[in-house]
Protein backbone atom coordinates (compact mmCIF):
# COMPACT_ATOMS: atom_id res chain seq x y z
CA UNK A 1 0.00 0.00 0.00
CA UNK A 2 2.88 2.37 0.85
CA UNK A 3 4.45 1.67 -2.53
CA UNK A 4 1.20 2.60 -4.26
CA UNK A 5 0.91 5.76 -2.18
CA UNK A 6 4.47 6.65 -3.18
CA UNK A 7 3.62 6.18 -6.85
CA UNK A 8 0.64 8.49 -6.47
CA UNK A 9 2.86 11.11 -4.79
CA UNK A 10 5.36 10.85 -7.67
CA UNK A 11 2.51 11.36 -10.13
CA UNK A 12 1.48 14.46 -8.17
CA UNK A 13 4.99 15.89 -8.49
CA UNK A 14 5.16 15.22 -12.22
CA UNK A 15 1.76 16.75 -12.86
CA UNK A 16 2.69 19.67 -10.66
CA UNK A 17 5.74 20.36 -12.82
CA UNK A 18 3.50 20.53 -15.86
CA UNK A 19 1.09 22.78 -13.99
CA UNK A 20 3.77 25.26 -12.89
CA UNK A 21 4.64 25.84 -16.50
CA UNK A 22 1.14 27.14 -17.29
CA UNK A 23 -0.31 28.50 -14.04
CA UNK A 24 0.46 29.51 -10.47
CA UNK A 25 0.03 26.20 -8.70
CA UNK A 26 -1.20 26.08 -5.14
CA UNK A 27 -1.00 23.32 -2.58
CA UNK A 28 -3.54 22.87 0.15
CA UNK A 29 -3.73 20.35 2.96
CA UNK A 30 -6.98 19.35 4.63
CA UNK A 31 -8.14 17.20 7.52
CA UNK A 32 -11.74 15.98 7.29
CA UNK A 33 -14.08 14.39 9.79
CA UNK A 34 -17.31 12.76 8.69
CA UNK A 35 -19.67 9.84 8.87
CA UNK A 36 -19.18 6.71 6.78
CA UNK A 37 -22.37 5.08 5.55
CA UNK A 38 -22.16 1.66 3.87
CA UNK A 39 -25.04 0.35 1.82
CA UNK A 40 -26.40 -3.14 2.21
CA UNK A 41 -25.38 -5.61 -0.51
CA UNK A 42 -26.46 -9.17 -1.20
CA UNK A 43 -25.79 -12.11 -3.47
CA UNK A 44 -25.33 -15.86 -3.46
CA UNK A 45 -27.79 -16.12 -0.57
CA UNK A 46 -25.71 -13.84 1.68
CA UNK A 47 -26.72 -10.37 2.93
CA UNK A 48 -23.97 -7.96 4.03
CA UNK A 49 -24.99 -4.99 6.21
CA UNK A 50 -21.94 -2.98 7.36
CA UNK A 51 -22.42 -0.64 10.32
CA UNK A 52 -21.90 3.13 10.10
CA UNK A 53 -19.11 4.92 11.90
CA UNK A 54 -16.86 7.99 11.94
CA UNK A 55 -14.32 8.47 9.15
CA UNK A 56 -11.17 10.60 9.36
CA UNK A 57 -9.04 11.40 6.33
CA UNK A 58 -6.36 13.79 5.18
CA UNK A 59 -6.04 15.27 1.71
CA UNK A 60 -3.22 16.95 -0.21
CA UNK A 61 -4.57 18.89 -3.21
CA UNK A 62 -2.38 20.53 -5.83
CA UNK A 63 -3.73 23.01 -8.37
CA UNK A 64 -2.29 22.37 -11.83
CA UNK A 65 -4.45 24.76 -13.83
CA UNK A 66 -6.95 27.55 -13.40
CA UNK A 67 -9.80 25.05 -12.84
CA UNK A 68 -7.94 21.78 -12.37
CA UNK A 69 -6.33 20.11 -9.38
CA UNK A 70 -5.13 16.67 -8.39
CA UNK A 71 -5.36 15.23 -4.92
CA UNK A 72 -4.18 12.34 -2.77
CA UNK A 73 -6.36 11.17 0.13
CA UNK A 74 -5.53 8.77 2.95
CA UNK A 75 -8.34 7.90 5.34
CA UNK A 76 -9.27 5.61 8.20
CA UNK A 77 -12.49 4.22 9.61
CA UNK A 78 -13.72 1.22 11.57
CA UNK A 79 -17.01 -0.66 11.43
CA UNK A 80 -18.50 -4.11 11.74
CA UNK A 81 -19.14 -6.16 8.62
CA UNK A 82 -22.36 -8.04 9.39
CA UNK A 83 -23.26 -11.07 7.27
CA UNK A 84 -26.51 -12.99 7.27
CA UNK A 85 -25.50 -16.35 5.85
CA UNK A 86 -28.07 -18.96 6.94
CA UNK A 87 -27.96 -20.75 9.26
CA UNK A 88 -25.34 -18.38 10.80
CA UNK A 89 -24.87 -14.66 11.30
CA UNK A 90 -21.43 -13.06 11.44
CA UNK A 91 -20.28 -9.73 12.88
CA UNK A 92 -16.64 -8.99 12.08
CA UNK A 93 -15.03 -5.83 13.56
CA UNK A 94 -13.03 -4.29 10.73
CA UNK A 95 -10.57 -1.46 10.27
CA UNK A 96 -10.54 0.13 6.81
CA UNK A 97 -7.80 2.22 5.23
CA UNK A 98 -8.53 4.30 2.13
CA UNK A 99 -5.88 5.48 -0.35
CA UNK A 100 -7.23 7.33 -3.38
CA UNK A 101 -6.11 9.77 -6.03
CA UNK A 102 -8.50 12.05 -7.90
CA UNK A 103 -8.88 14.79 -10.48
CA UNK A 104 -10.67 17.86 -9.08
CA UNK A 105 -12.55 20.33 -11.29
CA UNK A 106 -13.39 23.77 -9.86
CA UNK A 107 -15.68 25.44 -12.42
CA UNK A 108 -15.85 28.88 -10.78
CA UNK A 109 -15.37 30.86 -7.59
CA UNK A 110 -17.87 33.34 -6.14
CA UNK A 111 -16.53 35.63 -3.43
CA UNK A 112 -15.38 33.23 -0.69
CA UNK A 113 -16.99 30.11 -2.16
CA UNK A 114 -15.30 27.67 -4.55
CA UNK A 115 -17.35 24.56 -5.48
CA UNK A 116 -15.68 21.50 -6.97
CA UNK A 117 -16.32 18.09 -8.51
CA UNK A 118 -13.93 15.14 -8.24
CA UNK A 119 -13.43 11.67 -9.68
CA UNK A 120 -10.68 9.14 -9.22
CA UNK A 121 -9.66 5.69 -8.08
CA UNK A 122 -7.64 3.90 -5.46
CA UNK A 123 -8.01 1.09 -2.97
CA UNK A 124 -9.76 0.14 0.24
CA UNK A 125 -7.79 -2.09 2.57
CA UNK A 126 -9.90 -4.17 4.97
CA UNK A 127 -8.32 -5.44 8.21
CA UNK A 128 -10.70 -7.82 10.03
CA UNK A 129 -10.34 -8.63 13.71
CA UNK A 130 -9.08 -12.08 14.67
CA UNK A 131 -12.19 -12.57 16.80
CA UNK A 132 -15.72 -12.26 15.46
CA UNK A 133 -19.26 -12.94 16.62
CA UNK A 134 -20.77 -15.97 14.93
CA UNK A 135 -24.45 -16.25 15.84
CA UNK A 136 -23.70 -13.96 18.83
CA UNK A 137 -20.86 -16.16 20.12
CA UNK A 138 -17.36 -14.65 20.17
CA UNK A 139 -14.97 -17.04 18.46
CA UNK A 140 -11.64 -16.89 16.58
CA UNK A 141 -12.27 -16.68 12.84
CA UNK A 142 -9.77 -17.43 10.11
CA UNK A 143 -10.46 -14.15 8.29
CA UNK A 144 -7.80 -12.51 6.14
CA UNK A 145 -6.96 -8.96 5.10
CA UNK A 146 -8.31 -7.92 1.73
CA UNK A 147 -7.63 -5.06 -0.67
CA UNK A 148 -10.41 -3.88 -2.98
CA UNK A 149 -9.95 -1.46 -5.90
CA UNK A 150 -12.35 1.46 -5.62
CA UNK A 151 -13.83 4.10 -7.89
CA UNK A 152 -14.29 7.51 -6.30
CA UNK A 153 -16.63 10.40 -7.09
CA UNK A 154 -17.56 13.47 -5.12
CA UNK A 155 -18.76 17.05 -4.87
CA UNK A 156 -18.06 19.82 -2.40
CA UNK A 157 -17.28 23.46 -1.71
CA UNK A 158 -14.46 25.37 -0.03
CA UNK A 159 -15.33 28.48 1.98
CA UNK A 160 -12.41 30.82 2.61
CA UNK A 161 -12.79 31.65 6.28
CA UNK A 162 -9.66 33.50 7.41
CA UNK A 163 -6.25 34.26 5.93
CA UNK A 164 -5.10 30.97 4.37
CA UNK A 165 -7.67 28.82 6.14
CA UNK A 166 -10.85 27.48 4.57
CA UNK A 167 -13.69 25.21 5.58
CA UNK A 168 -14.45 22.30 3.24
CA UNK A 169 -17.86 20.66 2.99
CA UNK A 170 -17.92 17.64 0.73
CA UNK A 171 -19.53 14.35 -0.16
CA UNK A 172 -17.42 11.43 -1.35
CA UNK A 173 -18.73 8.12 -2.66
CA UNK A 174 -16.72 4.95 -3.25
CA UNK A 175 -17.73 1.85 -5.21
CA UNK A 176 -15.93 -1.44 -4.50
CA UNK A 177 -16.44 -5.19 -4.39
CA UNK A 178 -17.81 -6.28 -1.02
CA UNK A 179 -15.19 -8.13 1.08
CA UNK A 180 -15.57 -11.73 2.21
CA UNK A 181 -12.23 -12.06 4.07
CA UNK A 182 -11.78 -15.44 2.35
CA UNK A 183 -14.21 -17.01 4.83
CA UNK A 184 -16.39 -19.77 3.40
CA UNK A 185 -20.03 -18.73 3.11
CA UNK A 186 -19.47 -14.95 3.20
CA UNK A 187 -19.07 -14.22 -0.53
CA UNK A 188 -21.77 -11.98 -2.02
CA UNK A 189 -20.07 -11.18 -5.38
CA UNK A 190 -21.83 -7.82 -5.02
CA UNK A 191 -20.74 -4.20 -5.27
CA UNK A 192 -20.53 -2.18 -2.09
CA UNK A 193 -20.86 1.58 -1.73
CA UNK A 194 -19.34 3.79 0.95
CA UNK A 195 -20.74 7.33 1.38
CA UNK A 196 -18.62 9.90 3.23
CA UNK A 197 -20.23 13.28 3.94
CA UNK A 198 -17.70 15.36 5.87
CA UNK A 199 -16.49 18.74 7.05
CA UNK A 200 -12.84 19.71 7.08
CA UNK A 201 -10.29 22.40 7.79
CA UNK A 202 -8.07 23.45 4.88
CA UNK A 203 -4.74 25.28 4.95
CA UNK A 204 -3.66 26.81 1.65
CA UNK A 205 -0.02 27.47 0.82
Amino acid sequence: MLNKAGMVCAALVLLASAGWAQDDSRLNLAVNLGEAFSKQSSGDGVVLSPTNNVAVFGTARLRVGKKSSIELTIGKLSNSQKYDSPPFTYSIPTSITEVTGAYVFSPFAIKKFEPFLLAGAGELRFYPSYYAYVSNVLVPLNSQNQTRPTFLYGVGVDYRAYWKFAVRLQYRGLFYQAPDFRVSGLTTSAKGHLAEPSVGLVFKF
